[in-house]
């Protein structure tokens, strides 16, 4: 599915132009796979900030300090629902709760 309009993500984990649902969720993975406090799609989608430029850019980098969150501009373009619920993306956070799961009890060990 194409997102309308278009823009750019960075973070340390992912770099980008997003012009898709697809590509959203890579970014999503290597947000997840990465060390960074993003564990689940929520924080993925609310840590996400915009930057003050004009251009849409999004991210987690220290530049992205505006009080507009990724999930704020899906849900205005509609299509957060259609990313949430995309198979990749339910398939990355099951694979990350389950990675988290493994982390917690290898800690209880």
């Amino acid at each position: 599915m194409k997102i309308e309009p278009s823009f750019w993500y960075e973070s340390n984990a992912f770099f980008g132009r997003i012009y898709s649902i697809k590509i959203l969720n890579e970014a999503l993975k290597y947000q997840l796979e990465e060390n960074n406090n993003i564990e689940n799609i929520d924080c993925f989608l609310d840590k996400s900030m915009k930057t003050e430029d004009v251009e849409p850019n999004f991210g987690t980098r220290r530049e992205h300090t505006s009080n507009y969150s990724l999930r704020q501009f899906l849900k205005e373009h509609n299509l957060l629902d259609a990313f949430i619920h995309s198979n990749e993306a339910e398939r990355f956070v099951a694979l990350s709760s389950l990675r988290l799961m493994k982390t917690n009890i290898n800690i209880l060990k």
